[in-house]
């Protein structure tokens, strides 16, 4: 079995956005010349997914409503950060159980 990586880096131009790579998987398929047809596509940061959907212009504005509603800027998630956003140093869950 022939196989093709490609790395490929992109970049978002507002902090919750919905990117289309459709075209860009099929140039990369097109150019690898490799008989079978499987895409593997995964991200490796930390703060974004991969997510198969119809493109509809609708669907595109609710998610990213629901992503900007429920994981809000302003909210004090401390437990992934190792100090509170005023510097306090964070307690973990484990360090609050001894």
């Amino acid at each position: 079995m022939n196989v093709h990586v490609e790395k490929v880096q992109l970049f978002s131009e507002r902090r919750t956005e919905l990117m289309n790579i459709t075209a860009l998987a099929k140039e990369i398929v097109a150019k690898s010349r490799v008989p079978e047809r499987v895409v593997h596509i995964f991200t490796t940061h930390t703060t974004t997914a991969v997510m198969i959907n119809e493109n509809q212009p609708g669907l595109e504005r609710y998610v990213v409503a629901l992503l900007i509603s429920s994981a809000r800027e302003d909210a004090d998630y401390c437990y992934h950060d190792f100090f509170y956003k005023d510097d306090r140093m964070a307690v973990t869950d484990r360090e609050e159980d001894t």
